[in-house]
């Protein structure tokens, strides 16, 4: 199953198989913006910023919540 695949399985629901799959897919990247930005994660939560539901994260910098591809590209 391909990574668009996947997100459309999302759903707004955090307790929905998918989301979870994703969040814990994407930890490998979150561990490292905090560690990188010593923050701290404090919450997950869905967003449908592009049209289709998919994890945000919000981190103890206080500047609110992240998608998977705004820590990609702040880690470049």
């Amino acid at each position: 199953m391909g990574n668009s695949s996947l997100m459309f399985k999302l759903t707004g629901d955090k307790s929905n198989p998918a989301f979870i799959k994703q969040v814990k897919k994407d930890n490998v990247l979150v561990d490292k913006f905090c560690k990188k930005y010593n923050t701290k994660l404090v919450n997950v939560d869905v967003t449908m910023e592009k049209g289709y539901f998919e994890p945000a994260y919000a981190f103890t910098d206080n500047l609110g919540y992240y998608t998977i591809k705004g820590i990609k590209n702040s880690l470049v």
